[in-house]
């Protein structure tokens, strides 16, 4: 009964004298492995992918800076300049590419296994 108990626990956590006659065991091969099975605590884990929709609330976010803000500097200028262009003829700001189609997002939604906006007959050029 004293062994059971004993080779559940990890050898770390013996007596000094049990840890001699574990290690005595494992080199005769009476201990199979030194390495104790990971505890299953509460059973399942209930922890899983939901099945509700990941589909956005607003269909077309987008937020440009108004032109009484100073435009940014460094490296979130030039991203915020390439992701937004503006009309010259009405002034009017326009996103150049939604983000979600951009090709690196496309790739990585793809390796892991998203389906949305991947429905047959529609490209991430949209």
């Amino acid at each position: 009964m004293q062994l059971a108990v004993i080779s559940k626990r990890h050898w770390s956590e013996l007596s000094p004298e049990e840890q001699v006659r574990f290690w005595q065991d494992y080199e005769a091969g009476i201990e199979s492995s030194f390495l104790v099975p990971q505890e299953n605590k509460g059973g399942t884990t209930k922890r899983r992918r939901g099945e509700h929709s990941t589909k956005p609330k607003c269909e077309n976010p987008a937020w440009f800076r108004p032109d009484n803000y100073k435009a940014l500097g460094g490296q979130l200028g030039h991203a915020y300049n390439r992701l937004v262009k503006k009309d010259p003829v009405t002034g009017q700001n326009t996103l150049r590419m939604h983000m979600s189609l951009h090709p690196f997002y496309v790739l990585k939604r793809q390796s892991v296994g998203r389906k949305y906006k991947f429905r047959p007959g529609e490209t991430a050029a949209a």
